[in-house]
């Protein structure tokens, strides 16, 4: 049961999803450790000492920068899983296969029922 379980998750051209997963991880960490050393923890120690308009306008700030970065996170993680899917082949899908365009008044033509012919017509 191991060794099926390792195959299904390498399965893959040589594990590039999930090295490229794995990738993401370590971006994240890092960049969650940098917004946190260079802004959070300065933020929470200056608002001790703040004022209420002081305050607000650190959430405001903290929330536009979480923000920011969840955007660019999910940017990133939205890249990487296309990244990985790009190299592959829809199936279905012939590069040598001509498409076969149909005229749509002929076709409607075709499927409209003839009328009966009125008593008064000439055959």
């Amino acid at each position: 049961m191991k060794r099926l379980s390792a195959h299904l998750f390498f399965r893959s051209r040589s594990g590039r999803t999930a090295w490229l997963a794995i990738a993401y991880l370590a971006v994240f960490t890092a960049l969650l450790a940098a917004v946190s050393h260079y802004y959070l923890l300065p933020a929470t120690a200056a608002a001790r000492d703040a004022s209420e308009p002081e305050r607000q306008r650190l959430a405001a700030v903290s929330m536009l920068l979480m923000a920011v970065v969840l955007v660019v996170l999910l940017i990133g993680l939205l890249l990487i899983w296309r990244i990985a899917r790009g190299g592959r082949r829809r199936r279905g899908l012939r590069p040598g296969s001509a498409t076969s365009y149909i005229d749509a008044w002929a076709e409607s033509a075709r499927r409209m029922p003839t009328p009966p012919p009125e008593p008064g017509d000439e055959p």
